[in-house]
């Protein structure tokens, strides 16, 4: 994908932190981002290969802890939709529920 097709982590930096969401980007082939850091010397190829993700397609995932798929989209404008996924999840009404 081109960097533009990317969605804007950055908008949504201070509620994916409040989420304790890690985010990897994924750019082509050749670069990792974790958390807006590159991250060179680590491969990418595994994850498109496990995920199953097409390597000129946009994709959004959202991974439990437990390293399970929970949440799938193509469409880069739907974090808010993820937002309301994790929110949803048992473990993070107990975070709430506890703050």
């Amino acid at each position: 994908p081109n960097t533009e097709a990317l969605p804007n982590l950055q908008k949504y930096q201070s509620e994916l932190s409040e989420r304790d969401v890690v985010t990897l980007q994924l750019v082509h082939r050749d670069s990792l981002r974790i958390n807006g850091e590159v991250k060179a010397h680590l491969a990418t190829e595994p994850f498109y290969e496990h995920f199953a993700i097409a390597p000129d397609a946009t994709t959004l995932l959202l991974l439990g802890k437990d390293g399970e798929e929970k949440w799938r989209s193509s469409d880069r404008e739907s974090l808010p939709e993820m937002m309301t996924v994790i929110d949803a999840m048992p473990m993070r009404q107990k975070e709430a529920a506890g703050s």
